[in-house]
């Protein structure tokens, strides 16, 4: 439960929509205090057989779980999808959006581990105006995929030069700004639908 726990903060700041990160929080919270209240009764109660009316208190538990994710996932909400970006950005978003794209283009992608909020405290704005910005003015989800955008650019421009057809794929990830080879596979993959190995071979 620590481990469900450290994970889901670990990864909320990356979510650009605050409804969907309160969603996460609430459900996050509901999963583990079923889970030690579980684990309670099964300390108490070792060695012995539990009640009978633990069993349907605990599929009940599960049940309105499973529903409540469900009306989350399957019912169209538009609090939990980002609005397309508009058009024009309002003047301060586009000032914003010109730093953000100039310090994006001058290699602030290649930090390994790069949060949001180390990316607003180097443009020295509020980390809430940098994530409505990026979610906003430039409709993406989370951050993650914002910044693996560059990364997979710098990538794929690599991979289809044949001058540096010796470099490994791990050492391309790694200049990319990916700490490990798997993640750099998945998000190469669910920005071309091709593995870094097939895109060398045939580049676009």
């Amino acid at each position: 439960y620590l481990s469900l726990i450290g994970v889901a903060l670990i990864t909320a700041p990356g979510d650009l929509v605050p409804e969907r990160q309160r969603f996460r929080a609430g459900l996050l919270a509901a999963v583990a205090l079923m889970g030690v209240a579980i684990t309670i009764a099964e300390l108490v109660f070792r060695g012995q057989d539990l009640p009978y009316f633990v069993f349907p208190l605990q599929a009940a538990a599960i049940w309105a779980l499973s529903v409540a994710f469900a009306v989350w996932a399957l019912v169209p909400s538009r609090a939990l999808v980002p609005p397309p970006p508009p058009a024009r950005p309002a003047a301060r978003d586009r000032d914003l959006v010109m730093r953000l794209q100039a310090a994006m283009e001058g290699g602030a992608w290649r930090e390994e581990g790069l949060t949001i909020g180390a990316l607003a405290n180097s443009l020295a704005v509020p980390e809430h105006q940098l994530r409505a910005t990026i979610n906003g003015a430039l409709g993406h989800r989370n951050f993650p995929a914002f910044v693996n955008g560059y990364r997979i650019d710098a990538a794929k421009q690599v991979l289809s030069d044949p001058a540096q057809a010796r470099r490994t794929i791990l050492e391309i990830a790694y200049d990319s700004g990916f700490a490990s080879i798997g993640p750099f596979n998945r998000a190469f993959r669910a920005e071309t639908g091709r593995s870094p190995s097939e895109y060398r071979a045939a580049p676009d």
